[in-house]
């Protein structure tokens, strides 16, 4: 069934390589063919063999018209659709993570809300906003000491911002909710559509589709640090983890960013899912 979507997130080489899979070519444009008609008709008179003829003639002259159409991912993510109902593969709509296993097509509606080091990005990125406006009032107030404390202070929120985005890395930590269940996903900054600290600031509901990528047992966890974070590649895992995890409460605790367990870690039982498209 077709619908309206708007997409913040879609991962095109993903969706080629199970458009591939499927027995599936990646046309690059499509042609629609047209034809249209033109009647034309007049008198006609003359002479044969001595005698007069006239009378009046009509034909009919056909035109081929060609559109050439560029195919964009979301295009394709919509035969992508279409395909996996042909094929009578299913799309399991906000399920239960026990019935899960590895691979299978997931459709989720919930709200995407953000985890670990991208928490830290999206709030400070509120709060630098806010002292913005704080700024520009002062300066119409013509308040230049307010205004000095307020500079000092966006720099310094900036400096924070920059490096929690350098430890985030390129994967964005997201934990999806929906009734009552939850689910963990990461997603690819680069494939990102719009701005990510923006696009899930309010924690806004979004529809999710991506295939499971790990099954997550009861008194296990999903470890967001650990899956995201750079700082794995100079540290031991857990080492990385724990430290990080220290000094991000610590942080929290100063700048007034109300955080839960559920932000640091997603306990099992649940499923990690790699995302295809994000889209509302």
């Amino acid at each position: 069934m077709s619908e309206l979507r708007e997409f913040v997130y879609l991962d095109d080489g993903s969706l080629n390589s199970n458009l591939s899979s499927l027995g599936q070519g990646i046309p690059s444009e499509i042609v629609h063919s047209a034809e249209g008609e033109t009647e034309k008709g007049g008198n006609a008179g003359g002479g044969f063999m001595g005698f007069s003829l006239g009378g009046k003639y009509s034909n009919i002259d056909r035109d081929a018209v060609e559109t050439t159409m560029t195919i964009t991912a979301p295009y394709r993510f919509q035969d992508f659709l279409e395909i996996l109902r042909e094929e009578g593969i299913e799309i399991h709509e906000n399920p239960d993570p026990q019935s899960l296993n590895r691979g299978d097509v997931v459709r989720i509606e919930g709200f995407g809300r953000p985890m670990s080091l991208f928490k830290f990005e999206v709030a400070i990125k509120t709060i630098r906003t806010l002292i913005n406006v704080e700024m520009q009032e002062s300066m119409k107030e013509l308040d230049e000491g307010a205004d000095n404390i307020d500079r000092e202070e966006l720099e310094q929120l900036s400096v924070i911002e920059q490096l929690v985005e350098q430890f985030t890395g390129e994967k964005i930590p997201l934990r999806f909710e929906s009734d009552n269940r939850q689910y963990g996903v990461s997603l690819d900054r680069s494939k990102m559509r719009v701005d990510p600290p923006s696009a899930f600031l309010d924690e806004p509901e979004f529809k999710l589709i991506g295939r499971v990528e790990r099954c997550i047992p009861e008194g296990d966890h999903w470890d967001p640090i650990q899956a995201t974070s750079i700082l794995n590649r100079y540290l031991p895992e857990n080492e990385a983890s724990d430290e990080l995890r220290r000094e991000l409460e610590t942080v929290a605790d100063e700048l007034n960013i109300p955080t839960g367990t559920d932000d640091w870690l997603l306990e099992g039982q649940t499923v990690t899912i790699h995302p295809i498209a994000v889209f509302w």
